[in-house]
């Protein structure tokens, strides 16, 4: 159940990371999406 929440925890982080990436690109870029 550890090894599961530990993989768990590091996928939530790298979405939070993506998704820290792609939101200022939305704003410095209006007419992309």
């Amino acid at each position: 159940m550890h090894l599961f929440n530990l993989v768990f925890s590091l996928l939530l982080w790298e979405s939070v990371q993506s998704m820290f990436l792609i939101i200022p690109k939305m704003f410095l870029n209006p007419g992309l999406h």
